[in-house]
């Protein structure tokens, strides 16, 4: 596992691990609340000429997170219709939503210019034309792709030049001039993937953006994304800390300020998934620990391979065994870890995954029609429950009774 954490953990946020799961049930997402505020702040801090911090939702889009974000004087970077309204319905302000996504319905983009939001980046010339022509004057930003290698992991590097994300750089001159007139163009937007640890990658993509400024009369903004690194096996990102440094003398000589989007980095470290063994199951030559919890609650180690730490709850003298831990999906992706050492596990104990605040429940899901866990927060010993659990099958509630058949009109 590569882990420098000891193998078990008692107390999350003051509050005991035990307790939580005994109250609120397992799976459960817990989040330590003043962990999300300090790391929030390291990017509030970063810049003498930062706009805002627009924390990524797709990260986590908890509503209470989202409260706690606003109170520090977060925006938000939305990627769909609804996590714009999300953001609303946290209270966060639409002068600090920027909205991103290659591909925005027009029911989308109807809602973003009708909340009046600071802006919608624009990812391809179909939505500045569509925006043009129902929403002219509405405030957007052009979304550049720089074409270049951010040197992360291909299912999440979004400024390679054949990337779908973006508009060329090529074009976006003549963009400029072609809606400058039409819509209000705020600045400009770049974002060239995640789990970027090299300031290198952020420096390249602002030397190629930041002559197209000179064409944006009156530009107001430079958003450079987010993407920071959060390492999985370890407890600290100390790369976090030098890419904002070696950023700063560069981004404080641009003529205008930038905005930031973190969210993994803001949300990951805050959040535990805990989860209760099922079952001991010994299938040849392995050992098997089987979850409650599963693919549907985190997928990150079935879609990317992504292990988490993981630590077992209570007192660790036990002596170390091998497992197989995995959940009840009936999938054989539906595994956590293989070989990982743990003290003696039995049916009935408790588990947590670390590092799950971001793109956990997020992605969570209700295959295989099994109800997505709770969410709590913590913090100073205490704990509040911030999305109840889904019943079992609480989720079709919405399907009809009886089917009834009509014409379409045409």
């Amino acid at each position: 596992m590569g882990s420098t954490t000891a193998l078990s953990l008692h107390t999350f946020g003051g509050v005991s691990l035990e307790a939580l799961a005994a109250h609120y049930g397992t799976p459960l997402y817990v989040y330590d609340l003043a962990r999300v505020k300090q790391d929030f702040l390291r990017f509030q801090r970063a810049f003498q000429n930062l706009k805002f911090v627009a924390y990524s939702l797709k990260a986590n889009p908890n509503r209470w997170l989202l409260k706690t974000l606003e109170s520090l004087g977060a925006g938000a970077d939305a990627v769909s219709g609804g996590e714009v309204a999300q953001a609303l319905g946290a209270g966060i302000p639409p002068e600090r939503i920027v909205f991103a996504g290659p591909a925005k319905t027009p029911e989308e983009l109807d809602l973003a210019a009708q909340a009046n939001i600071f802006a919608i980046h624009v990812e391809n010339e179909g939505e500045a034309e569509y925006l043009a022509q129902r929403w002219p004057g509405t405030a957007v930003g052009f979304r550049v792709n720089p074409g270049i290698d951010p040197r992360t992991r291909p299912e999440i590097a979004t400024g390679l030049p054949e990337s779908r994300f973006g508009l060329p750089l090529e074009e976006v001159p003549r963009l400029l001039k072609t809606y400058g007139h039409r819509l209000r163009i705020r600045g400009l937007h770049v974002h060239i993937g995640s789990q970027i640890r090299e300031a290198q990658a952020y420096l390249e993509a602002l030397n190629r953006v930041k002559p197209l400024l000179d064409l944006v009369p009156q530009a107001e903004y430079l958003d450079l994304g987010g993407g920071f690194a959060v390492d999985y096996d370890q407890d600290d990102d100390p790369w976090i800390t030098e890419i904002l440094a070696t950023l700063k003398p560069w981004v404080e000589r641009l003529p205008v300020p930038v905005i930031l989007e973190p969210g993994r980095a803001v949300v990951a470290r805050s959040g535990l998934l805990l989860a209760r063994v099922l079952y001991i199951k010994r299938m040849g030559h392995r050992t098997y620990a089987l979850l409650d919890a599963g693919m549907t609650d985190l997928v990150r180690p079935a879609l990317y391979g992504v292990r988490h730490r993981v630590q077992r709850v209570g007192v660790n003298d036990d002596p170390l065994e091998t497992y197989t831990l995995a959940g009840p999906v009936c999938e054989n992706t539906d595994v956590f870890a293989e070989d990982v050492s743990l003290p003696r596990l039995k049916p009935g104990d408790l588990v947590v995954f670390r590092d799950t605040g971001a793109y956990g429940f997020s992605m969570a899901c209700n295959y295989n029609l099994r109800a997505r866990p709770a969410e709590v927060a913590v913090e100073e010993g205490r704990a509040a429950l911030i999305r109840p659990r889904e019943p079992l099958g609480g989720f079709l509630m919405g399907e009809p009774a009886t089917l009834e058949f009509h014409p379409v009109p045409s």
